[in-house]
């Protein structure tokens, strides 16, 4: 179960529950955010989706004396009825080996291809697994293959696999 309020009613909801724990999860997306604690009853999901900036939000729970911390609560039968907002980034490129090689990459945001190749070239630099090349002519080769599926193709694939097709 669900309960979805606006940020006035799920703060005046949380302080009027006992024993209720004092972890708010939040999750950015976009320019707002979305702030989940574990219900009081069993299988409750408490959420509330707020434009107010994460410092401002940070402050005002700890004044209340609970903590925000980054994540997010989500009801088991959610992950089949909602898309949980992420985005897998897959890249083929080629290698000196007869097969290519893949990166995988996941974010909440829907990353552009430039960022996606630059996350990645970032992350070849950083392991040592490339160097003596720039950002540029890493991107301006031709042989990468750039793939973004969202949280809810990902969560079709599944359902299609439990039914059996």
């Amino acid at each position: 179960m669900i309960l979805e309020l606006e940020f006035k009613e799920f703060i005046e909801y949380i302080l009027n529950q006992k024993d209720l724990e004092k972890d708010v999860f939040y999750q950015q997306k976009g320019d707002r955010l979305v702030l989940t604690i574990n219900g009081k009853k069993k299988d409750c999901v408490v959420r509330c989706n707020t434009g107010f900036n994460l410092q401002e939000i940070e402050i005002e729970f700890a004044d209340l004396g609970f903590r925000l911390r980054k994540g997010r609560w989500f009801y088991a039968d959610e992950v089949k009825g909602v898309d949980l907002g992420y985005w897998l980034t897959v890249i083929s490129y080629p290698t000196t080996k007869d097969t290519p090689g893949i990166w995988v990459d996941m974010s909440y945001e829907k990353p552009t291809t430039q960022k996606a190749l630059k996350k990645m070239y970032e992350e070849f630099v950083h392991s040592g697994d490339l160097s003596e090349i720039s950002f540029d002519d890493f991107n301006s080769h031709p042989g990468f293959h750039v793939m973004f599926l969202p949280s809810s193709a990902l969560k079709r694939l599944l359902e299609k696999n439990d039914e059996g097709v």
